[in-house]
């Protein structure tokens, strides 16, 4: 996308060295997502991604306060693990 390609290199150049900005695509919360499923899907969109999350988190939204004890108490990633989660 043009558009946001142009955010991003406009936060990139206001941020100087003291961030680095990092791109998850489609979006973050497929690594969530993997602590719930075992999945190698590819997802075409962030909305594709945040309503298979809501399966599991009805209440998800960006940002959310308490999301990682959620995902702990949940965690299943041991055994549900997608491929590129195994990254590390």
């Amino acid at each position: 996308d043009p558009a946001k390609d142009r955010q991003l290199e406009k936060a990139d150049t206001e941020a100087g060295n003291r961030i680095q900005v990092v791109v998850s695509s489609p979006c973050f919360e497929v690594w969530y997502l993997c602590h719930f499923t075992a999945s190698t899907r590819q997802y075409a969109s962030n909305n594709d991604v945040l309503k298979a999350l809501k399966q599991y988190i009805p209440e998800y939204r960006k940002e959310m306060p308490g999301i990682w004890e959620i995902i702990g108490n949940h965690w299943k990633s041991d055994r549900n693990s997608c491929q590129e989660c195994k990254t590390a």
